[in-house]
């Protein structure tokens, strides 16, 4: 709980005043048994001794004063209920934007073994159960300690006995309840990680709910998530019998301790040594204080659960950020990018996913990157970008080394267009100023001309404020795949990548995505770089890189690649011309025959 105690501690003034307020708000509450021996021992039981005038006027200053004290307590309870709720709301906001920070600067190979669903879902129980605990602590934790501290000065000032009797009871109660709650934590441990497990499970089947509907697999699905809520709720129902068992436990206790207490103020009274004002007084203040420890059980299953929340989150904290120089050197434009021997191997695996690649590319050219599925292709954008670090080798921009450069700096000069084109459940003009929310309409409505989509803008209602709805669904994916490239260039990128930008379209749809991105790079303002396994989108292309086995074994124009007869010129055949094994319709249909009469 240190981790904890950390973000509490520049709150410290909320604190104590939250404090003060809880224990103002007791004290007065803890007034009630003393006034009320007052009324016994100076009025009820002096018949004989009081006019009735006195006993009147008496009894009603007390009765007021114990009105008043009722009517203070209900207003410092008020203003404790308000302070204690916004500093939990502060401290457990606070810790939650932590953990989205730590998300967003944690290296990308962190983060893409991990499911959203489940990130996300842990930082919201960190945030509620961070929330929820501060509450119970200071409004009913905090405010029974100055019960108990109250009733046991009165009760000490009466007799040393009643005082001692009244620590040892509530620290046998109290002692009894920490330790009948360990039990709790590995269940609560156990809870937190099934539950942020389901909502990764979840999020991933309405991330892919048109696959998952349009193979009818709902129910497969239901099943599946049957199958993990019904085990959380077996644990939910085995940590309700653990409360309560402990809950009955403290039960047992506090009535023990309260049938002894009462035995000695029983005896107490018979031997005259306490006056019957100070009995029921002393006897009000044992259920004042010891009846609400039975409440402790949820306090502590609450701080279990808080704990299970926090040990996660500090695990979280402790991966190391992404890596950034202390003094970044200073870029300037990118003019230039070079990979020295870069080799990157993912981890897990038993091969480089790229390995010992060298290559340049200058402002104002185009190089691609082509070669078979799993060549290295997506990997070696990650490099670029600096989503990876190099195992080896080095990467220079601007002639400076990449460990010298600012990530930060670098993205904020590039364009990127990937396959899977991310786009947002807003509204056209939303998914463009996403890189650049001060963009005016007038920019938008340009570089949506640059990428050719102005024709769809035309055709939608509402133009520019056009819902696509999440992921961009309403649309094609040639639409999308042009809003992409519309958002890319609305950054005014030094570096422009296209990333397999059209391997998910048709051909038609193909030859107009690759004109639009032939048009906006023949302006040779960018550095340009494509990564494709169709070849005919690189054709026109500067140098072309070919890559087998995150190597680049050729490379060069178009026309001579095709002249070297090598892995290239393999991959264009089959693209253009198709395998020379590929059965003709007669020939499938003769065998076919031949298999059904033979």
């Amino acid at each position: 709980m240190r981790l904890f105690l950390r973000y509490l501690r520049p709150h410290w003034a909320a604190v104590l005043v939250a404090m003060l307020l809880s224990a103002g708000s007791q004290s007065i509450l803890m007034l009630d048994p003393l006034l009320l021996r007052m009324l016994v021992d100076r009025y009820a039981t002096q018949s004989g001794r009081l006019s009735e005038r006195q006993f009147l006027t008496g009894t009603a200053i007390l009765l007021g004063a114990m009105l008043a004290a009722a009517f203070g307590a209900w207003i410092l309870k008020n203003l404790n209920f308000v302070v204690v709720r916004s500093l939990a709301q502060r401290v457990s906001n606070q810790m939650y934007k932590a953990a989205v920070r730590q998300s967003l600067e944690l290296p990308y190979s962190v983060l893409e073994d991990q499911r959203t669903g489940e990130i996300t879902s842990s930082h919201q129980l960190l945030r509620g159960d961070v929330d929820r605990f501060i509450s119970l602590f200071i409004e009913l934790l905090f405010a029974q300690l100055v019960g108990v501290v109250f009733a046991m000065v009165y009760a000490s000032l009466l007799t040393w006995v009643f005082g001692a009797a009244f620590v040892i009871f509530a620290g046998v109660v109290a002692g009894v309840s920490v330790i009948s709650s360990r039990r709790l934590k590995p269940i609560e441990n156990t809870i937190v990680a099934r539950t942020t497990e389901l909502a990764g499970s979840t999020v991933e089947t309405l991330r892919n709910l048109e696959l998952v509907k349009s193979l009818g697999l709902a129910q497969q699905e239901l099943s599946r998530l049957d199958v993990n809520a019904e085990q959380i709720l077996d644990l939910q129902l085995l940590k309700i019998r653990k409360v309560r068992s402990v809950a009955f436990v403290q039960g047992i206790f506090v009535n023990l301790a309260r049938a002894a207490l009462l035995f000695i103020l029983l005896y107490f009274l018979f031997t005259q040594r306490i006056t019957v004002g100070q009995f029921f007084s002393v006897l009000l203040y044992s259920y004042l204080v010891l009846s609400p420890m039975q409440e402790l059980g949820p306090v502590i299953n609450q701080f279990r659960q808080t704990e299970a929340s926090i040990e996660r989150f500090a695990r979280f904290m402790e991966h190391p950020l992404e890596a950034r120089p202390r003094n970044p050197a200073t870029l300037g434009p990118l003019q230039a990018i070079k990979f020295h021997d870069v080799s990157f191997q993912h981890q897990g695996s038993v091969s480089p996913a790229v390995d010992e690649v060298s290559f340049h590319a200058a402002r104002g050219e185009t190089v691609a990157f082509v070669g078979p599925t799993g060549c290295g292709k997506t990997t070696l954008v990650k490099l670029v970008v600096g989503l990876y670090a190099p195992r080896s080798g080095t990467i220079e921009y601007n002639e400076i080394d990449s460990s010298r450069v600012d990530p930060d700096r670098l993205r904020e000069r590039v364009g990127l267009v990937t396959q899977d084109t991310q786009l947002f459940s807003g509204s056209v003009r939303d998914n463009l100023r996403f890189v650049r929310p001060d963009a005016t309409d007038a920019e938008c409505l340009e570089v949506l001309r640059q990428a050719a989509a102005l024709s769809f803008l035309e055709r939608v209602p509402g133009g520019l404020d056009a819902r696509l709805g999440e992921g961009g669904v309403k649309i094609s994916g040639g639409e999308r795949q042009r809003i992409a490239i519309a958002r890319a260039l609305l950054r005014r990128p030094e570096l422009l990548i296209f990333d397999e930008a059209t391997s998910s379209l048709d051909s038609l749809t193909e030859d107009e995505v690759s004109q639009t991105i032939r048009q906006i790079t023949a302006g040779r303002r960018t550095i340009a770089i494509l990564i494709a396994h169709r070849l005919s989108t690189v054709i026109y292309a500067d140098r072309i890189y070919v890559l087998n086995r995150g190597r680049i074994v050729e490379q060069g124009w178009h026309e001579d690649l095709l002249g070297q007869h090598g892995l290239y010129a393999s991959l264009w055949r089959q693209q253009t011309v198709g395998p020379a094994t590929a059965p003709t319709r007669s020939a499938e249909h003769s065998g076919a025959a031949r298999r059904s009469t033979g």
